[in-house]
């Protein structure tokens, strides 16, 4: 499963994966946000953004605040959608995809 691109922003996963199905790449956790080749758990998506971080259009390398635990605040209460990241306890919110209209 190869998830489409918009630009330098992945498509959303589509809900009835999210939570239900397993990462890709580890198979142990559930899928919660796009990766480039499936969907990924949080830590996943976060050890892929690492390896291969994002671009802009000038080149400038772009920030991922994607991680377990929270980056902010050092919490595992994070979670996603399929398309935007969160922590519950310090309320930290990042979109990473295009969410499916």
């Amino acid at each position: 499963m190869t998830t489409p691109r918009e630009g330098n922003r992945l498509r959303a996963l589509p809900p009835e994966y999210v939570d239900r199905m397993r990462c890709t790449h580890c198979e142990l956790r559930n899928m919660k946000l796009p990766g480039t080749a499936g969907g990924l758990c949080i830590p996943c998506y976060a050890m892929e953004r690492q390896a291969a971080p994002r671009r802009t259009s000038q080149g400038m390398q772009l920030a991922n605040f994607v991680s377990d635990p929270c980056m902010g605040c050092g919490s595992h209460a994070v979670d996603a959608n399929g398309w935007a990241f969160w922590c519950d306890a310090c309320g930290m919110q990042v979109a990473v995809a295009y969410p499916i209209p």
